[in-house]
């Protein structure tokens, strides 16, 4: 039977912000628990990521970025390795989001939150939308914009929340990956001036960025300034005309003359001195596919030449080579790269790092050491700027 004044009671009634607040806040005292229950093996983090950044040679230039600024390249790990040690390194919430936009800036922010520290990181990144003449940009740019902001706030709230040294672990070894050695600089660096080249790069303009006179002067630090420019574009952090400016800009200044040093002080460790850029000279264009003119027949003049050669053969442990042993395309190529060096010290740098690399022959090893021998006399004993 049913009386007319019984009290029915009702559960509350959340609104919609409340109801939404409850269930994230539920989501994330269970993933909690979950983190706890099943903790996270750093062992396996580091070898599952290794795996990951150094899998082929694209997927490792991906994971740094290079982006201009003052005249010079900043160097960093990139959104795509942080997108791996997030995923690698688990019990981890990671979101980003666009927060404001007004008339000149749009504003995004990223939210790490580590389940198993209790440790949550928020970054916010303003980014531009208007041009250089103060003109708003269209839609479809600030959708670009924002992406970019979102992907940088995401990289930067992940690389403040997880231990540095682990980050800069992979991306140490990413760069290698990338970059390769000096074997393998000739056919990447062609490469990458081909990938730039679709791009609208000019070679000039190219090398400019990188402040080397020619294609040929890009070294491996060369090589990975391009790479990296090259995945910031991909990723949108940076525009091709931000990276590649067409105005004319005067190649990094020289640094002061190093001071005298022989061979063995610079083979012991015991010398450290700043090298200077290469400086301007005729573009000879490819490395060249023809062995280079001989000159073991003559002996080193000078005592720096005389100490760097009779270092490498006391190394080596012999005194003589036979070039049909050598790969002489990589030869060449490092041959090149030593013609460029106006200091000795950068030359003996360079014979030392094919010294130590088990990867050259011992013929190919004394080639180069009697090469750099012969470079270094040209730049102590000519008068002239060395060729």
């Amino acid at each position: 039977m049913k009386y007319k004044n019984e009290l029915i009671e009702t559960p509350d009634v959340m609104d919609g912000a409340g109801a939404l607040a409850a269930i994230t806040r539920a989501e994330v005292d269970l993933q909690i628990q979950t983190a706890k229950t099943y903790p996270r093996d750093v062992d396996r983090f580091k070898a599952t990521a290794m795996s990951i950044v150094t899998a082929d040679e694209d997927t490792a230039a991906s994971m740094f970025y290079a982006m201009p600024r003052g005249g010079k390249s900043i160097e960093g790990p990139s959104v795509r390795l942080a997108e791996v040690v997030a995923s690698t390194w688990g019990n981890m919430r990671v979101q980003s989001r666009i927060t404001s936009i007004d008339e000149k800036f749009v504003t995004a922010t990223a939210m790490c939150h580590d389940l198993e520290s209790n440790l949550a990181i928020s970054v916010d990144v303003r980014r531009r939308i208007t041009s250089k003449d103060g003109r708003r940009f269209n839609d479809d740019m600030i959708v670009v914009t924002s992406n970019a902001a979102c992907a940088v706030a995401y990289r930067e709230a992940v690389f403040k929340t997880i231990p540095r040294h682990f980050i800069n672990a992979l991306y140490d070894e990413a760069r290698m990956v990338a970059i390769g050695n000096a074997r393998t600089l000739a056919s990447r660096r062609s490469s990458m001036v081909d990938y730039f080249a679709k791009m609208g790069v000019s070679s000039d303009n190219l090398c400019r960025v990188v402040g080397v006179a020619s294609e040929e002067h890009i070294d491996l630090d060369g090589l990975a300034t391009l790479k990296g420019l090259a995945t910031a574009i991909k990723d949108g952090t940076t525009s091709v005309d931000e990276a590649f400016p067409v105005e004319d800009a005067p190649l990094a200044p020289p640094v002061a003359d190093a001071p005298p040093i022989t061979g063995d002080s610079l083979f012991s460790g015991e010398a450290k001195v700043e090298t200077a850029p290469e400086p301007p000279k005729k573009k000879r264009g490819r490395p060249r596919k023809k062995p280079v003119e001989k000159e073991e027949s003559v002996a080193p003049k000078s005592d720096v030449a005389k100490d760097a050669l009779a270092s490498a053969v006391s190394k080596v442990g012999s005194d003589s080579y036979d070039e049909s042993h050598c790969d002489m395309d990589v030869m060449v190529s490092i041959t090149d790269i030593m013609d460029s060096k106006t200091q000795p010290v950068e030359i003996l740098q360079l014979i030392e790092e094919v010294i130590v690399d088990d990867s050259y022959s011992a013929d190919e090893k004394l080639y180069i050491a009697t090469r750099g021998a012969h470079r270094i006399d040209k730049v102590v004993l000519s008068d002239a700027t060395p060729f």
